[in-house]
């Protein structure tokens, strides 16, 4: 018997055993404590700017 997941389960269970995605967490948390994050504004404005590149 399999227990049934949503979407939501599964995306969850993929993310927390994905080293790759857990790698690239650590790094982006590590660069949060050095003071070497965006700033909310620009993250919005690179998201928005590759965006319109992909199309």
């Amino acid at each position: 018997m399999t227990a049934r997941h949503s979407e939501k389960d599964q995306e969850r269970l993929i993310i927390g055993h994905s080293s790759r995605i857990q790698a690239l967490l650590g790094k982006s948390r590590q660069s949060l404590k050095t003071g070497r994050g965006l700033p909310r504004a620009a993250f919005w404005s690179a998201v928005k700017q590759r965006h319109k590149k992909a199309k």
